[in-house]
């Protein structure tokens, strides 16, 4: 008789858990913090587009990483809620 021999592999998987860092905006200076253009666009409630598009009308302010990605000063979104064209439940 032969025996039987089970063998399981596990794959152990590595968490990496990095800091979540809080920039000052270097336009401004706020302690706000700075957002990507997907995380500005979800805050607001609209396209990736609309927010380059308010980032080259000056609506919002921000800078090109050199990777290529947006920041934008989540100061200057909200204070120019009102100049930025956001159709809110409040302003319907």
């Amino acid at each position: 008789m032969g025996r039987r021999i089970l063998i399981e592999a596990f794959e152990k998987t590595r968490v990496v858990k990095r800091p979540t860092i809080v920039a000052n905006c270097p336009i401004c200076l706020s302690p706000d913090g700075l957002v990507t253009s997907a995380e500005a666009a979800v805050l607001l409630k609209v396209g990736e587009p609309s927010i380059r598009r308010w980032l080259s009308q000056g609506r919002a302010h921000g800078f090109k990483t050199p990777g290529g990605q947006y920041r934008i000063c989540r100061k200057s979104l909200f204070q120019s809620d009102a100049k930025l064209d956001v159709v809110t439940d409040e302003t319907r």
